[in-house]
C-alpha cells in the first residue's frame, strides 16, 4: 500500500514548482531540490500532477514577452465635411438645352 503523502508538503512543493524563478529550472533539478526537502517520491510526484502541465511537462526558457500594441490613434483635427460627389444620373453634360431643338433644322 502506497504511503499517504503529507499534505502540506505537497501544497508547498506545488507552490515552489509554479514559481516564476523556479519553472525555468529542469525537471531533475527540481525533483532534487524537493528530495533535498524531505519530500517522498510519491510526494514529488503527487506535486508535479497538481502543478500546472505548461512548464512542467517540458521546462522553457523564459517566454518572449507579448507583443506590444501600437498606441490608439488619436482623432484627426475637425475638419468642414468634403463636398458630396456628384451623383450620376445618366444625364448629360451640359445638360441639353430645353425644349430640345428640332432636327434637322425645320
Amino acid at each position: 500500500e502506497p504511503e499517504p503523502v503529507r499534505e502540506d508538503m505537497v501544497r508547498n512543493a506545488v507552490s515552489f514548482l509554479t514559481h516564476p524563478k523556479v519553472k525555468g529550472s529542469s525537471v531533475q533539478s527540481r525533483r532534487d531540490f524537493l528530495t533535498k526537502k524531505g519530500l517522498t517520491e510519491a510526494e514529488i510526484d503527487e506535486a508535479f500532477r497538481r502543478a500546472p502541465d505548461d512548464d512542467v511537462a517540458a521546462p522553457q526558457p523564459a517566454r518572449a514577452p507579448p507583443p506590444v500594441r501600437p498606441p490608439p490613434k488619436r482623432p484627426v483635427a475637425a475638419r468642414s465635411p468634403a463636398p458630396a460627389p456628384a451623383q450620376k444620373t445618366g444625364a448629360a453634360y451640359p445638360p441639353p438645352a430645353y425644349p430640345p431643338p428640332a432636327y434637322p433644322p425645320q
